[in-house]
């Protein structure tokens, strides 16, 4: 009988045990800044070339959007091409070791960039374009 007693009590704790809770996965919707720790931006688009028409570009974009984000790779000089939830795993770190602001210089930002991203200097054009949470921008393209 006692049993019967707590089975009230028991359900109640296993309800509110079970939230709604995101999975991260092929549907993963980060619903607050602390999901996407390390990303300073809502917007990043970043885009190097060396001159060689074949297999010479590196191509790397992430977009915060309400009802989730999107990213993606698309290096041909490794032949590496991600998107999704697996783009922004691999691009993460390299948002962590970026310090960008409105304000960076371009030659300061190249470098940034170039470093994160383990990229040569060597290239024929780089094009940058970001955007801060509160709308400012820093956005460039250069060609050697």
């Amino acid at each position: 009988m006692k049993i019967l007693r707590l089975l009230p009590l028991a359900l109640l704790f296993l309800l509110v045990g079970c939230q709604d809770k995101p999975i991260e996965g092929e549907n993963y919707q980060p619903n607050d800044d602390a999901d996407l720790i390390g990303v300073k931006y809502d917007f990043f688009e970043l885009e190097v070339n060396y001159g060689d028409p074949i297999l010479t570009e590196f191509r790397a974009a992430y977009e915060k959007e309400a009802n989730g984000l999107e990213a993606e790779i698309y290096d041909q000089i490794h032949d590496v091409y991600m998107d999704g939830d697996e783009a922004f795993t691999e691009l993460s770190p390299d948002f962590q070791q970026l310090d960008l602001s409105p304000d960076t210089a371009r030659k300061e930002a190249i470098q940034q960039v170039l470093t994160a991203f383990e990229l040569e200097e060597d290239y024929k054009s780089i094009s940058l374009d970001v955007r801060f949470p509160d709308g400012e921008e820093l956005e460039f393209e250069v060609e050697e």
